[in-house]
């Protein structure tokens, strides 16, 4: 017999664990309850064995890492991760539905069916791939797929995903996947990319469509031994009614050369939107099918690339430690080893030269390119993404060219070839970069990069990027002056260089004007105030412009050069400049009578104060400004680190009597404020008094709908009140306790405090929304009035709630009477005898009896149709 589950009924974090629903070889699943947001989740859960394998605990993590990251319609969702002790778990979105394993071997799907879904795993994919790094789920199989209710395909079970750029990878000469699904570059070992898990999809739709795998076997070898090396049959083989395009799809797909699959998720899922709407699509494959009957080979493996082995006896992902093996087997091949290793080299230098000999595949085009100005003149960055080559995972060089106009792989021959300058080609995946130098400044260039490995196979022509190289700037303009005067603003200046200092004119110098100083972090915001007229001059000549019509303020002026290529030179910068008439240097008066209480509203303070005036006492100040803090506000520094005060309300006359309301507060929190005025020309008036309050309390919310329910049970009542939770502030959080009373009146706040309190503990609050219920036992009569309210932590009390009223009158029959009998006794009298009764049921005393006698047989239904005995005891 086998041991209950300890899982089982155990809360971890606020899941409640409640039934298995299945396990597998990297652990168990079940389906939980998150209590505090109410949902069903599913919790799966790494088996105790598997704890000691570091890789697979990282495998655990890895599937949280990636799939936090992605928020699909088509991908399971993962809510959060737990370690508690020993137990490592990701709680996950709950999926009703069966895989889609479950439905295939039911029979093939129906083709519009098997398109949908098929649509429905291409964009998961795509979304998955479209992530920085790419997502690469690596195990897509029919099992990995749910199939809901709502007729939508889902991809679970992230473990074996890979991200390439954060060098979570397997150990080496670990195969991670189903082999059944697995792809050629996935089962010889190679660094893989998103085109992988395509060709595993193409896998799922010829399943789907078909209802067997492409290639299937019991043996494991046998199967790797096909993905390799055998074409698949045309699904039209095997269900004559499989449209052409879709077995295109399904067969584009299954390219054994990655180079001639489909080369992105979206590019797949794009011919089978056209399929689903009835449209052509224009995708062809590089092969002949193979039919029932025959089988097409292709190259098997290069001797050079690693062929991992796989064994296991079900199709449950696999994961082949090659250095385990081998490490068993070390001893005894120790001396065989020893023997063949010169051979051994001497074939492995040989079929890697022959390898070499029949590669024809290109490494995959650059699609990322991008260029920039360099840091030094003359200089172009550029930047890309280190492509896929099917040998060993990256180019053996790259091939740089730079034209002056756009190229392509026919005019190639006519673009600068600047290589020279190009990086060592890294793993794919990893970040490129080449600096361009001795580019001709103010030329703009277009490039290209390509790849080539080691056959001598080049990459189609990369995405064209083009940039201007680095030039020289302008030097910078000096003895800079401003200068306000006759109603407007004066500037000089001594005119820059083109070149730095050594070069002719500059092309134009620009003239700013900001409220703020002018900088390289905010020049492009400031006012470009170049008069029209202003000419360009010989580097050092004094330059002159005047600016009318400026609105009175205070401003920062500036100057930079600007070549006929567009470089900048640097900021020359003045001080603030005061313009226009004398400026209002009179603040409005102090606030001294602000006062502060507990405000209307719940969590608000209510504050008021006289109006000052706009020049001391006089008049009306433009605005004012309102802070807040848990100190006492006394200085400019406390002010500083005040907060402020929202919808603060607008000043009136001076004298006048102003009041607001400081919201959204917190409760039992003692805040000091402060209220300074402002002028219209931004005088601020100095600081008054600090004055102090705490917010006006929140209780929580009133209970509105308590009822009662009473079951008469052997001389007492069962009383059972239900209600549901407030929350703590409201109907947000949740309470601290209950208060219940019981009155034989109703019970209102007036009568609270007269109600008597329940003898019994109330159960203590649940979240706000939750179902609460008590129940207790009652042996007096009588009708009987309840009544609760909700204390929170602060001790506010809640309004008391409805009145719920219980009837307690006595419902309870007496018993049946027992051994009744009647006998004569003489011609006119009658002795009847019986068992005594109780009161209710066989207990107590009964209060009186009463006694019927008719012609006819005495049945509920007519005994009071009877004679009634007079003298009955």
């Amino acid at each position: 017999m086998s041991s209950p589950d300890p899982l089982l009924g155990r809360r971890l974090g606020h899941v409640l664990i409640r039934r298995l629903v299945g396990r597998g070889g990297m652990g168990a699943v079940y389906e939980g309850y998150q209590e505090n947001l109410d949902r069903r989740v599913a919790v799966k859960v790494i088996a105790p064995e598997r704890l000691d394998d570091p890789h697979m605990l990282g495998r655990f993590r890895r599937e949280a890492l990636s799939v936090a990251r992605l928020s699909h319609p088509n991908i399971v969702r993962i809510y959060d991760a737990l370690d508690e002790g020993d137990l490592h778990c990701l709680v996950m979105e709950y999926l009703d539905g069966e895989n889609l394993k479950e439905m295939v071997r039911r029979g093939p799907l129906e083709i519009e069916q098997a398109v949908a879904y098929g649509i429905d795993v291409a964009e998961g994919l795509w979304h998955a791939h479209s992530q920085d790094p790419p997502i690469i789920h690596r195990d897509i199989k029919s099992e990995n797929i749910i199939i809901t209710p709502e007729g939508a395909a889902r991809i679970t079970d992230f473990g074996a995903v890979l991200l390439p750029d954060t060098g979570m990878k397997t150990r080496t000469g670990m195969v991670v996947g189903t082999p059944e699904y697995m792809s050629p570059e996935q089962i010889r070992g190679l660094p893989l990319d998103f085109r992988s898990d395509l060709y595993s999809l193409g896998v799922v739709l010829f399943e789907m469509l078909v209802g067997e795998l492409p290639f299937s076997s019991r043996e494991r070898f046998e199967i790797a031994r096909r993905q390799v090396q055998e074409l698949p049959v045309s699904p039209r083989a095997l269900r004559p009614d499989v449209p052409e395009d879709l077995a295109t799809v399904v067969l584009k797909a299954l390219e054994k050369d990655r180079g001639q699959r489909y080369q992105s998720a979206a590019d797949l899922l794009a011919d089978l939107r056209l399929i689903e709407v009835g449209e052509r699509i224009k995708t062809r494959i590089s092969y002949k099918p193979s039919t029932p009957s025959e089988r097409h080979t292709v190259q098997t493996p290069r001797a050079s690339e690693t062929t991992a082995t796989l064994v296991g006896p079900d199709t449950r992902t696999l994961e082949i430690d090659r250095e385990l093996i081998l490490r068993r087997r070390r001893r005894r091949l120790a001396l065989p080893f020893a023997l063949v290793l010169l051979a051994a080299l001497a074939m492995g230098a040989f079929l890697l030269q022959q390898s070499l000999r029949t590669d024809k595949t290109p490494p995959v085009s650059i699609a990322d390119l991008a260029a920039a100005p360099g840091l030094d003149p003359g200089q172009v960055e550029l930047t890309w993404t280190a492509p896929f080559e099917d040998y060993d995972g990256r180019a053996a060089r790259y091939e740089i060219r730079a034209a002056d106009h756009p190229f392509d792989l026919r005019t190639l021959h006519e673009a600068r070839d600047l290589s020279s300058f190009a990086p060592t080609p890294e793993r794919a995946g990893a970040n490129q970069r080449a600096v361009l130098r001795g580019l001709s400044e103010g030329q703009r260039y277009y490039f290209a990069v390509l790849s080539h490995d080691r056959a001598g196979n080049r990459s189609g022509l990369s995405n064209p990027a083009r940039s201007l190289p680095r030039g020289i700037p302008p030097g910078p303009a000096r003895d800079f002056s401003v200068r306000y005067e006759n109603g407007a603003v004066q500037l000089s200046w001594r005119a820059a260089g083109d070149d730095g200092e050594a070069g002719g004119p500059a092309a134009r110098h620009i003239v700013l004007m900001h409220s703020e100083p002018i900088t390289e972090m905010n020049w492009t915001s400031a006012l470009d105030k170049t008069p029209a007229d202003l000419a360009s001059a010989s580097p050092g000549e004094l330059m002159r412009a005047t600016l009318a019509d400026v609105a009175p303020g205070q401003y920062f002026f500036g100057v930079r050069a600007l070549d006929d290529v567009g470089e900048l030179g640097p900021i020359a910068s003045s001080l603030r400049v005061e313009v226009g008439p004398l400026r209002d240097a009179i603040p409005p008066a102090a606030v001294l009578d602000l006062s502060a209480r507990p405000g209307s509203a719940a969590g608000s303070v209510s504050l008021a104060w006289t109006a000052p005036g706009d020049d001391g006492t006089e008049g009306r100040a433009w605005s004012y400004l309102v802070k807040l803090a848990t100190a006492p506000i006394l200085s400019d520094g406390d002010w500083e680190e005040a907060a402020a005060v929202a919808r603060v309300i607008a000043p009136v006359q001076a004298g006048g009597r102003q009041e607001m309301l400081a919201p959204d507060l917190s409760e039992g929190v003692l805040y000091h404020f402060a209220l300074r005025a402002v002028d219209e020309a931004g005088n601020v008036a100095a600081l008054g008094n600090s004055p102090c309050s705490r917010a006006t309390a929140i209780p929580p919310a009133p209970i509105t709908d308590l009822r009662a329910d009473a079951v008469v049970k052997a001389g007492a009542c069962e009383i059972t009140l239900r209600w549901t939770a407030p929350g703590d502030d409201g109907m947000d959080g949740r309470a601290e306790r209950y208060q219940l009373r019981e009155s034989n009146r109703p019970i209102g706040e007036a009568d609270w405090d007269e109600a008597r309190a329940l003898r019994e503990t109330p159960p203590a609050p649940a979240p706000a929304g939750r179902e609460e219920s008590m129940t207790f036992i009652r042996r007096e009569t009588g009708r009987v009035y309840y009544a609760v309210r909700a204390i929170d932590d602060a001790g506010n009390a809640a309004p008391v709630s409805n009145s719920a009223v219980c009837d307690l009158s006595d419902t309870i029959p007496p018993d049946k009477v027992g051994r009744f009998t009647a006998r004569a006794a003489g011609d006119d009298a009658v002795v009847l005898s019986r068992l005594a009764t109780g009161d209710d049921g066989v207990r107590g005393r009964a209060t009186r009896y009463e006694a019927y006698w008719d012609q006819r047989p005495l049945t509920e239904g007519n005994w009071r149709r009877g004679r009634r005995v007079t003298r009955a005891c």
